[in-house]
């Protein structure tokens, strides 16, 4: 299964990828926000576990959409500038943002589900960009 799973993810990746050569990477990107505001709301109300590894499934194709036009986008901007320096100053906010937010996560919910919803809120971020 984890097989085929990963050959569908690599297979979807690379049409993302062409797709997102030819249309708006702004558009995909908010499509694929807009996936992972329902998969994490999905995750909070998943009333068993099979329910909730499905979704994760889905989260991994769903998060596909996302950094496929991130990254395209971001690259875009980097050829502008020195490429390393771009890339290692865009690693270190990210770094110390996630270690942020997972120790506030830590500390700040009591209920793991919380944090589900926690999630699908940032997201609207990224359709708002």
């Amino acid at each position: 299964v984890a097989t085929y799973l990963g050959l569908g993810s690599a297979l979807f990746t690379m049409i993302v990828g062409k797709f997102s050569d030819k249309a708006d990477s702004k558009k995909l990107l908010r499509a694929g926000a807009f996936a992972m505001i329902l998969v994490w709301l999905g995750r909070f109300v998943a009333p068993t576990q099979g329910v909730f590894y499905t979704l994760s499934v889905l989260a991994g194709f769903c998060g596909v959409l996302i950094s496929i036009p991130f990254q395209s986008m971001i690259y875009r901007n980097a050829q502008e500038s020195h490429v390393e320096d771009f890339i290692i100053f865009r690693e270190i906010p990210i770094s110390l943002g996630r270690l942020v937010l997972y120790g506030l996560a830590l500390l700040l919910f009591i209920d793991i589900k919380l944090s589900f919803l926690a999630a699908a809120f940032t997201y609207l971020l990224i359709i708002f960009i």
